[in-house]
């Protein structure tokens, strides 16, 4: 409980896992939460599916495939320097190169120009409609160039295996985010005041129920729960159609909802694939012995998780006399071995880090341009939802792909099952706006708890 200790008049977050990574190294959404915090992205995400930018005043196209970009005047580091163009693209280059979950969408970036100290040249591989979803990702921002200093409202000041401590360069209050595995050590913090927020993913503690000052705010995040199948299984089969998704998010109704497509994610009845309504008998054709073998379903420690990985246990046994033998794995183990194992059913979290949605289909995509594994119309319907000059097209081709890319060989997606839901409990403000990415501004949470502080005194 020392983490949790009131060490400063600052706020203490509860997040899921304590980030080993962080900036274009993250790997896992918990990881790019943190790095949002210390870095300015370059785009980020208002109400309505809209995008903005603070460190740019002008965006301008000048052909299909080439992009400029003006930084403001008032771009600065936290120590009051200016930041540069070049400071721009020297992270989106160290970004693209990381190659990581993180940074998929920079592998559509083929040339970045430094044209002069304010203006940055971006050329893009395959037109892009509105190049600045394509750079929401907190990985591109403008990445900390010594310590102390940051482009984001906070600087990294100290990370322990419990806790990772941020302060604000403003000399406004700290955030300290800590992670409580340990669900007592979770509900003792809450009885005695150490937390200020909960986690966004895991549920709000009912000890916060009828404590003055303390406010709830839900949103629908673009975060897919989907079940990973094995290799040997091939594509998408009947197990998708088997899934009762409504049963599994009435089972957790603060934490899910109903998916049944990755563009389901950008809408509230989402598009059905083919693949969800038809069913290609691969695992009704499999024999007997292989079906009712066991087949071990992996999932992370954390909830809702555990619940989720028993439900779809016992759905697909009654339904298609699947054995599946649900194995809670610790968090970093589970990272790890995701490329690894292949003979293995996975429930896993997906959230891609920008915020289009055909990000999803992006790994997709990028592993079939290598291999030549899905059809030629996929790839030509994904790259005309790239270039969709609206949301609303965007969703309408990018469904149009996903349908193509059922039941392709190369299993390049996990079966839909939920859309995860935000349910964060919180002592203000009131009217806190989560962005679908789940990507929150601590300092929406940090600047209320300040007035609090000030009102007191």
């Amino acid at each position: 409980m020392e983490a949790a200790d009131r060490q400063t008049d600052g706020v203490v977050v509860e997040v899921e896992t304590q980030p080993r990574r962080l900036l274009h190294e993250a790997r896992d959404w918990g990881e790019l939460l943190l790095t949002r915090q210390l870095v300015e992205p370059l785009f980020v995400e208002g109400p309505g599916r809209s995008i903005s930018s603070k460190l740019f005043s002008g965006v301008v196209r000048e052909d299909r495939h080439t992009w400029r970009l003006v930084l403001c005047d008032e771009a600065r580091w936290s120590d009051g320097t200016p930041i540069a163009a070049r400071d721009v693209c020297e992270q989106l280059r160290r970004a693209a190169l990381a190659r990581g979950a993180a940074t998929v969408c920079l592998a559509f970036l083929a040339e970045l120009r430094l044209v002069d100290q304010r203006t940055v040249q971006l050329i893009t591989r395959v037109p892009v409609g509105e190049v600045g979803r394509l750079l929401t990702c907190p990985a591109a921002g403008p990445a900390p160039r010594a310590r102390g200093v940051a482009s984001g409202k906070y600087s990294l000041a100290r990370r322990q295996p419990d806790h990772t401590v941020l302060t604000r360069p403003d000399r406004g209050p700290q955030v300290t985010a800590v992670t409580f595995a340990d669900r007592s050590a979770y509900d003792r913090a809450v009885a005695t005041g150490a937390l200020d927020a909960s986690s966004l993913t895991t549920g709000a503690n009912p000890a916060w129920d009828g404590q003055p000052g303390h406010f709830v705010s839900a949103a629908d995040l673009d975060v897919l729960v989907g079940l990973d199948l094995p290799a040997v299984l091939g594509p998408a089969t009947d197990i998708a159609r088997a899934i009762d998704r409504a049963a599994i998010a009435r089972a957790e109704r603060d934490l899910l909802r109903p998916i049944r497509t990755l563009t389901g994610l950008w809408t509230d009845t989402g598009p059905t694939s083919e693949a969800a309504e038809r069913s290609v008998r691969a695992a009704r054709a499999a024999t007997r012995s292989e079906r009712e073998r066991g087949w071990p379903l992996y999932y992370a420690e954390f909830e809702p998780n555990r619940k989720v990985a028993r439900m779809l246990a016992d759905q697909l046994w009654q339904r298609l006399g699947l054995r599946l033998v649900p194995v809670k794995r610790p968090y970093e183990e589970f990272i790890m071995d995701r490329e690894r194992a292949q003979d293995a059913f996975r429930l896993t979290l997906t959230a891609p880090a920008w915020t289009h949605p055909v990000a999803p289909l992006a790994p997709a995509y990028l592993r079939s341009r290598r291999s030549g594994s899905a059809p030629e119309e996929f790839l030509r319907r994904f790259e005309a939802a790239l270039a969709a000059e609206s949301p609303a097209e965007a969703v309408r081709r990018a469904a149009l792909a996903e349908r193509l890319l059922a039941g392709t060989a190369d299993r390049p997606a996990p079966v839909p099952v939920a859309g995860l839901r935000a349910q964060m409990r919180h002592r203000g403000p009131a009217n806190l706006w989560i962005p679908p990415s789940g990507l929150l501004d601590f300092t929406s949470l940090s600047d209320a708890h300040s007035s609090r502080e000030a009102e007191h005194r």
